[in-house]
């Protein structure tokens, strides 16, 4: 059913930053978590219990506080993935930056207690907000640094997370959004301009997205190894951001066995599973069902194919890890959600 005869853009991203309504982003992707594993649920969104393991499992509080290390002159907001991982994050900002750094503000926390947080916050005695999606929305502050640690399935999700820090309230003149959910590699850069036109009933946002990308009508996402910084553009096959020269640009997967893989831009397209992967995946929740260990699966996988699995399959420690003697959902929780078939030998 057709709501609507046009569609009126009221204004563009490159217009409202050059008017000043909105600060301009510098973006930085130092490593996304590995999500492969993950599906989105009805409501559009990745479960928050499976998004937080999948994140905890690959993600350590050193590597956040090294980007973070870069900006403690600002305010910021994270975008955590889990209720939980917030409060043990503000635990960890308080213990590594003092007492008094951080708070949480989640669904749970009364209309009181919000006030007296974003007063605190607005008058500079409160230098980070944790939120899961409390703050994604109707709230307007001074903070001009996101750290993102939650990834999303939908675009408008986050549009709204970005949004947060682009609005000049303080004296930055540019908002800093450090990517760690590789969510900058699967929407467009904040101030890019999205083609609100060609959304239709049969092709979403995304589909628009990809459609540009696919047909090399718009560039890849490109991670500067510089500056690890996303630059909207590469002039004279320099970083915009940096001046690094042009180099084929690739993303950095954390794994859940604390290694980071680094994926050629070219490999972002979905591909399909490999034979290997295929067998691996079997054996690892037979091994699961059955209460068995990873080496077990291992020997499954044997008995299956005649030969070893090799290594650097997606889901698998690495050799001489520890982790092979432990139970898979023990080692990857995710799949503690997967139900068992009727029958497994």
């Amino acid at each position: 059913m057709n709501l609507y005869n046009e569609i009126v853009e009221g204004a563009t991203n490159s217009r409202l930053i050059r008017e000043g309504w909105l600060l301009p982003t510098r973006v930085f992707a130092p490593s996304e978590p590995d999500i492969t594993a993950l599906r989105p649920t009805a409501g559009k969104e990745y479960n928050q219990v499976e998004l937080q393991g999948a994140v905890e499992d690959c993600t350590a509080y050193g590597d956040i506080f090294k980007e973070y290390d870069k900006y403690l002159d600002r305010q910021g907001i994270t975008f955590a993935p889990g209720v939980a991982y917030c409060y043990g994050l503000a635990e960890r900002y308080n213990k590594q930056y003092g007492p008094g750094t951080a708070e949480v503000i989640e669904g749970a926390t009364s209309k009181r207690d919000r006030t007296k947080l974003f007063d605190k916050y607005d008058a500079g005695d409160l230098r980070m907000l944790v939120s899961v999606d409390v703050l994604k929305e109707g709230f307007d502050c001074s903070a001009s640094l996101g750290i993102d640690l939650q990834p999303n399935h939908q675009l408008r999700t986050y549009v709204q997370k970005v949004g947060r820090v682009r609005r000049p309230r303080g004296t930055h003149k540019e908002a800093i959004w450090i990517d760690m959910a590789g969510n900058y590699w699967r929407f467009p850069h904040p101030d890019e301009d999205i083609d609100w036109l060609a959304v239709t009933e049969d092709a979403t946002t995304q589909d628009v997205i990809q459609e540009a990308r696919t047909e090399k009508k718009k560039a890849e996402p490109t991670r500067c190894p510089g500056c690890g910084g996303v630059p909207l553009s590469w002039p004279d096959g320099k970083c915009a951001m940096c001046g690094f020269g042009y180099q084929k640009p690739k993303r950095y997967i954390r794994m859940g066995n604390g290694t980071v893989r680094e994926v050629p831009v070219e490999h972002k397209v979905k591909k399909q599973k490999s034979a290997d992967q295929k067998a691996w995946d079997a054996a690892r929740y037979k091994a699961h069902y059955c209460g068995q260990t990873l080496a077990q699966a291992k020997w499954k996988f044997k008995q299956a194919t005649g030969y070893w699995p090799p290594d650097g399959l997606d889901c698998m420690p690495v050799r001489d890890s520890l982790d092979w003697q432990r139970e898979p959902s023990v080692v990857y929780p995710f799949m503690k959600k997967r139900r068992q078939p009727a029958a497994v030998s």
